[in-house]
């Protein structure tokens, strides 16, 4: 049972590391960024499973002494802003760390050993700080510019991908701080971590996965930032808008559309969908719809219009179909024009 598991696990981290490098070699910016996470996992994958059998190889020592955990918290935070700023001086501290680690430990191994409780203590402080450092950093990125930056669905990704990634690093540094502190032997944490770290990886590949364009363009939009008018200038934008739509009421116009919109604005038709999808949390579609029902029952209180039927004031609303306008109206008020006319009249 024992090799099947251990066949299972690295299969796992081989898939994880070929996807990994896949999406490195073919992608930039910040599916460069998930690559190289992605990748650093896989590592750990393969550190857990081969430790027992090649921990005496020098070559493999120097991969576990490889502080991989210093490494993830800054990729995530720069995975979160590499459109937005600068990330290769987020890289300096780990590596001038990790180099710091490996004179000690291979320079001056009599040191190491003797004292190996006290380095283990402080490179669990070095790592536990790093992680709230950048946890934090983070937090107020997500909190604060990301929303004005991305639209809501690569928002929410984005998010929910930190979160639960910062979750599992939680969750290990609690095993490793128990291990250091004798709470915890080093068999039971094996055990632990290698199901955490199958768990885990088993999600990353799919995320990884969901990162490539043929996935990525069925779950978001093509263009996942907002347009910078829209960071900027956003009220000027849904003035514009509704000085044209409401003041003028082009939405009388049974056949108004998002051409014509962008005509008489002069804005981009991308603007203005990410306008409304983004900012009014509907199409533009729905918002001259709902417009027209509004028309509709102003003039069905006007004792002026008693003499036209339904349809007739539904055409006068800018509803050139009758079908549509008793489906769009059943939506909005949740009963049809029929019975909304008794009830209230």
């Amino acid at each position: 049972m024992e090799y099947i598991l251990n066949g299972i696990y690295l299969c796992l981290g081989l898939q994880l590391s070929i996807v990994s490098i896949l999406l490195l070699v073919k992608s930039n910016g910040r599916k460069r960024i998930l690559a190289a996470i992605g990748f650093i996992v896989s590592l750990g994958l393969f550190q857990v499973l081969l430790y027992e059998f090649f921990k005496d190889e020098v070559l493999f020592q120097i991969l576990i002494k490889a502080n991989t955990k210093l490494f993830i918290p800054p990729l995530l935070y720069i995975y979160l802003i590499i459109d937005r700023q600068s990330y290769l001086i987020h890289f300096i501290f780990p590596t001038f760390y990790l180099i710091g680690s490996y004179i000690i430990i291979f320079g001056f191994p009599t040191l190491y050993n003797n004292h190996y409780d006290l380095f283990s203590s402080f490179d669990f402080t070095t790592v536990l700080v790093n992680f709230l450092f950048y946890f934090i950093l983070g937090y107020r990125y997500i909190s604060v510019e990301m929303p004005k930056n991305l639209v809501i669905t690569a928002y929410t990704k984005y998010k929910y991908f930190f979160y639960l990634f910062n979750l599992w690093e939680v969750v290990l540094l609690i095993i490793y701080g128990l291990v250091i502190i004798n709470l915890l032997e080093h068999y039971s944490s094996f055990n632990l971590v290698r199901g955490l770290n199958f768990i885990w990886g088993t999600v990353l590949i799919f995320y990884i996965i969901s990162e490539s364009y043929f996935f990525k363009t069925r779950f978001l939009n093509k263009n996942i930032s907002k347009h910078p008018i829209l960071i900027s200038k956003t009220s000027e934008v849904g003035h514009l808008i509704n000085q044209i739509l409401k003041n003028e009421k082009k939405y009388l116009e049974s056949s108004y559309s998002l051409k014509h919109l962008a005509s008489d604005t002069h804005l981009e038709p991308d603007i203005i969908n990410q306008y409304f999808n983004e900012i009014k949390g509907i199409s533009l579609k729905t918002y001259i719809y709902r417009l027209r029902i509004q028309e509709f029952l102003k003039l069905l209180k006007d004792q002026q219009n008693n003499h036209y039927d339904i349809g007739g004031l539904a055409e006068m609303a800018g509803f050139n179909s009758r079908a549509t306008f008793y489906r769009i109206f059943k939506s909005e008020q949740g009963v049809t024009p029929t019975e909304y006319i008794k009830k209230n009249h």
